[in-house]
């Protein structure tokens, strides 16, 4: 992970790392732990009147004070669809806890679920 981070919840598990003799690849393991990668990018081409980036699987956005809306899909190349629901945080509907959590407060922020299954967060979306 030249420009990104490794996460490993809960904290202070013990991680393996394997390395090909080169050291240009490798692996990482961990018992009974989430390992999250994290790769800094640059600002995706997401804008509400043009997805630029791929097609999107689930989005959910939310907004300045804090409410989240679902969005469903959203067509790579289309304008993003109004929302169509207010999920409620013990509904299936609800963004991952995980990507949903740490966010600051007062912006607008997108998530999203690519159809490779990738997940997204775009903090400022369409500010």
């Amino acid at each position: 992970l030249p420009s990104g981070v490794l996460e490993v919840e809960p904290e202070g598990l013990r991680l393996e790392f394997e390395l090909e003799s080169r050291g240009q690849s490798g692996t990482a393991h961990a018992q009974a732990a989430r390992l999250m990668a994290l790769e800094l990018a640059p600002p995706p081409e997401l804008l509400e009147d043009r997805n630029g980036v791929e097609a999107l699987a689930e989005v959910w956005i939310r907004g300045p004070q804090g409410a989240w809306r679902a969005h469903g899909s959203w067509a790579f190349g289309t304008a993003l669809s109004p929302s169509v629901a207010e999920p409620r945080p013990d509904s299936p509907s609800w963004p991952p806890g995980w990507l949903a959590s740490g966010l600051p407060p007062g912006r607008r922020v997108l998530l999203a679920r690519t159809g490779r299954g990738a997940w997204l967060r775009c903090v400022g979306f369409a500010e």
